[in-house]
C-alpha cells in the first residue's frame, strides 16, 4: 500500500504478474480537499476494466459519479450518474440528461425515535447516517425495473432485498464483521449498491476496488479501514484509519467522522437512560431525561449552526464543531447527574460507567 503526504491511500492491490487474479492493482487520485476523485488499474486489463471519477457539491456529498470502459485502449465514458440528497441520505440518482434512474424513500434509521432524543422528528431519519433505515428502492430502467423492500440485521447491514411484485428474495447477503460480503444471492444483488451499514458500494469490475461511500470517507471491507485519515487527526484517536476503534459489530459511524476518542468517552445518553428503564422500571427517569436532553440537543444543534454560519476554513469550522461537541457532553452529564439526584433508586444505573450491555442503536456522543 501506498500513501500519499496527507494520509490518503494512492495504491492498493494485488499485481496481476504476481497472482492468478482478474483484479490487479489499483490507484486513487485525491482532490485539496482530501476527497476521492478517481479510481482506476495501474495496468488495464482488455475490455474488462473501468476507471470512476467522482465530483462533489458545496456541501462535499458525492454529487457525480463517471464510469469508464476500456475499448480498443482507450477510456469511453460508460455511465454518468448525478445523486440528489435529504441530508446525507440518497434520494434519487439521475442520468446525465436529469432522468431518475433509481429512487430511494428512507424511515427511521438506528437512531430510533426523534422524539425519545428530545429532537425534532428528522433527528430519526438522520442521526445514525440512515444505517438501517432504507426503506424501498424504485429501479426506472431494464433490467431490474420494479419497487424493492429493504430489511436489515441489528447492526444495520442490508440482509435481503424483496421484490415488490411478487415478495420473492431479490437479493440476499451476509458479511464478516468489518464488512467483506461473503454471500451475495439474487438477480438484484450485483445491481444493488446498498449493503454493509446501508452504504453505497462500489464494486465495479476491472479496477480491483470495492469501497464502501460514508459521506466524509471511504472505507474498504478488505483492509477493514478507512482510505483516508481521520479529518481531525489524532484529535479523534491514534488510529487514525481504524473504523469504529475496531468495533463493529458493536459500534456504527454514521459518516465516516467517528473517532475512538467519542465511543471512549460515552456509551449514548439514551442507552444508558434506557439501561435504567430497562432494569429498574424507571418510566419517570426517562420522562425526565427527555426534557433535559431536548434542551442540551437544541443547543448543541443552535452551536452547530453557528459554527457554519461563520463560512471559516475548514480546520477552524471543525475546531469550532469540536468545542460544541464537548460543550454538548458536559451538558448531558449534567442531566444524568440531575436525574439521579432527583430519583435516587434510579442512580446507581443511571450514573454506571459500565458498557451498556446491548449494542447502541444511537450514534455515541
Amino acid at each position: 500500500m501506498s500513501h500519499d503526504l496527507d494520509g490518503n491511500l494512492i495504491q492498493d492491490g494485488k499485481p496481476i504478474s504476481n497472482c492468478a487474479t482478474p483484479d490487479g492493482a489499483w490507484t486513487c487520485a485525491w482532490d485539496g480537499e482530501n476527497r476521492l476523485i478517481r479510481v482506476e488499474p495501474v495496468t488495464p486489463v482488455g475490455d474488462v476494466s473501468r476507471k470512476l471519477e467522482f465530483a462533489y457539491d458545496y456541501m462535499g456529498r458525492w454529487a457525480q459519479k463517471k464510469v469508464y470502459s476500456r475499448t480498443a485502449g482507450a477510456w469511453i465514458l460508460a455511465s454518468d450518474r448525478r445523486f440528489v440528497y435529504d441530508g446525507w441520505n440518497v434520494v434519487m440518482v439521475v442520468d446525465s440528461s436529469g432522468t431518475p434512474q433509481q429512487k430511494y424513500t428512507w424511515g427511521l434509521d438506528l437512531s430510533g425515535l426523534g422524539g425519545l432524543r428530545g429532537e425534532s422528528g428528522s433527528a430519526g431519519i438522520h442521526g445514525a447516517g440512515g444505517i438501517g433505515g432504507l426503506l424501498a428502492a424504485v429501479e426506472t430502467t431494464a433490467p431490474h425495473a420494479g419497487s424493492y423492500w429493504f430489511f436489515f440485521d441489528g447492526n444495520g447491514n442490508v440482509g435481503q432485498v424483496i421484490r415488490a411484485s411478487d415478495q420473492g428474495i431479490a437479493a440476499r447477503y451476509e458479511y464478516d464483521p468489518y464488512g467483506t460480503t461473503l454471500v451475495a444471492e439474487g438477480a438484484y444483488a450485483a445491481a444493488n449498491p446498498f449493503r454493509f451499514s446501508t452504504k453505497w458500494c462500489h464494486t465495479e469490475p476491472g479496477t480491483g476496488h470495492e469501497s464502501y461511500y460514508y459521506g466524509y470517507r471511504y472505507y474498504s471491507p478488505r483492509l477493514g479501514r478507512w482510505l483516508s485519515r481521520d479529518p481531525i487527526g489524532e484529535r479523534g484517536g491514534r488510529n487514525l484509519c481504524g473504523l469504529a476503534a475496531n468495533d463493529p459489530t458493536n459500534r456504527f459511524d454514521a459518516n465516516g467522522r467517528l473517532g475512538a476518542e467519542d465511543i471512549g468517552k460515552g456509551i449514548g445518553i439514551i442507552g444508558r437512560i434506557q439501561q435504567a428503564v430497562d432494569c429498574l422500571g424507571c418510566a419517570e427517569a426517562l420522562k425526565e431525561a427527555k426534557k433535559c436532553t431536548g434542551m442540551a440537543n437544541a443547543i448543541l444543534k443552535a452551536c452547530e449552526r453557528g459554527c457554519i454560519a461563520m463560512n471559516c476554513a475548514t480546520a477552524k469550522e471543525i475546531e469550532c464543531l469540536i468545542e460544541c461537541t464537548k460543550m454538548h457532553r458536559n451538558l448531558v452529564k449534567f442531566c444524568l447527574r440531575s436525574i439521579a439526584g432527583a430519583i435516587p433508586e434510579c442512580a446507581e444505573c443511571i450514573m454506571s460507567s459500565g458498557p451498556d450491555p446491548r449494542p447502541p442503536r444511537a450514534q455515541p456522543l
